[in-house]
């Protein structure tokens, strides 16, 4: 019985072996789709992430990856990296606020709003200065010195350009022809709050009124401390010229750290490769972002705050489009044509986009048309009632007065 036992155990052991390498083998069709997955899955892995996102969208994942918020965020996530940032930021207010405050002070002082009054006030002209005393102090033993230097004029010359050069400003002149045409425009802008109340003018997409320079700016990118100035149209173009002369400088500057030198190291090199590698990772990183909207034409406030304006709509859901994305070649060629011409579809000099419907193959300019065109006839309506109750207002009192 024993016996029968053992056996009848040896028999289920054998079959409980058997079993799962009979279930293990696939049978040829099987074998051949699990092989199309896997290699489906492997070449998965290496496809472009941007595949399944709509192009009009990736110039926020791209934006993201070069100002480094992506990163930030990531970074943030580790331990004590929120004090470290907190401790940062305020050793960089203590450096920094004795310039703004000599900034302010000469501000208010200087009522006047010219040329020298822009140099003085600005924070380049002390920015400047200050490496310029650090390359005194540890540039005599740099080894490239008439390229730093060639560096240095250019960078005072395209600092120069850019502050003398106006951005580009909206003048009430500039709507004559478009308000004796249709005057109901202002009626309208103001209904809609699209108006400048400031300058008392429409306000065209892409233009913002400044706070400090009191003007409209045409297609402003940002009012820049360091230049104090803003930029706009025109000066757009020497200011990305000056930031990349600028990153360059600071890469060079690094660059003699590596090289051989006739001085002993020293504590103050370390500070100073230090400074000069933060101006470097700052200016680069501003470099890319303006790359960055420059190759998809799209402002500052359009990257940030595009919910706000109509025109960067593809629907009437608000889903994000931008219009003025013609292509790469084209957006590059859109910023410089400011400089060499006065007119053209995409010049941002001469160009007055009020609403959509001035905006050429906007999904909405048809709908935003016909709506504008609408509230033309109901303002034109009510006028008209207006003179006709006037009119009637004015016989009652003739009538009156003869009675009298």
């Amino acid at each position: 019985m024993m016996h029968n036992m053992n056996s009848s155990m040896d028999q289920i052991h054998e079959s409980k072996i058997e079993m799962p390498s009979m279930r293990s083998q696939p049978q040829p069709q099987q074998q051949h789709q699990h092989t199309e997955q896997c290699r489906h899955h492997n070449h998965s892995m290496f496809r472009n992430p941007f595949s399944n996102m709509p192009s009009e969208m990736r110039v926020f994942i791209w934006y993201q990856i070069v100002s480094g918020d992506l990163f930030f965020s990531i970074f943030m996530q580790l331990p004590m990296m929120g004090q470290f940032y907190a401790m940062y930021s305020q050793a960089k207010g203590l450096i920094v606020s004795p310039f703004f405050m000599i900034s302010n002070t000469l501000h208010q002082f200087l009522q006047s709003n010219n040329m020298i009054t822009k140099f003085i006030t600005g924070l380049g002209i002390y920015y400047f200065l200050f490496h310029l005393i650090l390359y005194k102090l540890v540039g005599e033993s740099f080894q490239e010195k008439d390229l730093i230097f060639a560096t240095q004029i250019s960078i005072i010359i395209l600092f120069n350009l850019v502050v003398i050069i106006p951005p580009g400003y909206y003048e009430k002149s500039q709507f004559k022809e478009i308000l004796e045409k249709t005057p109901e425009i202002m009626i309208i802008n103001k209904k809609s709050r699209n108006i400048c109340l400031m300058c008392d003018i429409p306000r065209v997409c892409r233009s913002h009124h400044c706070i400090y320079c009191k003007r409209c700016i045409k297609r402003q990118e940002t009012h820049s401390l360091l230049f104090n100035t803003c930029v706009g149209a025109y000066n757009f173009p020497f200011y990305i010229l000056t930031m990349i002369i600028i990153t360059f400088y600071f890469l060079l500057i690094l660059r003699q750290f590596y090289l051989p030198r006739n001085v002993e190291k020293s504590i103050f090199d370390l500070i100073s490769i230090i400074i000069y590698f933060h101006q470097f990772q700052f200016f680069g990183q501003n470099l890319l972002q303006i790359l960055t909207r420059v190759s998809f034409n799209i402002t500052t406030s359009e990257i940030y705050q595009w919910k706000r304006y109509p025109y960067m709509w593809k629907n009437e859901k608000g889903h994000f489009q931008n219009p003025f994305d013609k292509g790469l070649i084209k957006n590059w060629i859109s910023i410089f044509k400011p400089l060499y011409s006065k007119s053209g579809n995409d010049n941002w000099g001469s160009l007055i986009i009020l609403n959509p419907a001035d905006i050429e193959g906007h999904p909405l300019s048809q709908q935003v048309y016909e709506q504008i065109q609408g509230m033309i006839q109901q303002v034109r309506q009510v006028e008209r009632q207006l003179m006709k109750d006037s009119s009637i207002n004015h016989v009652d009192t003739e009538k009156q007065g003869l009675l009298e």
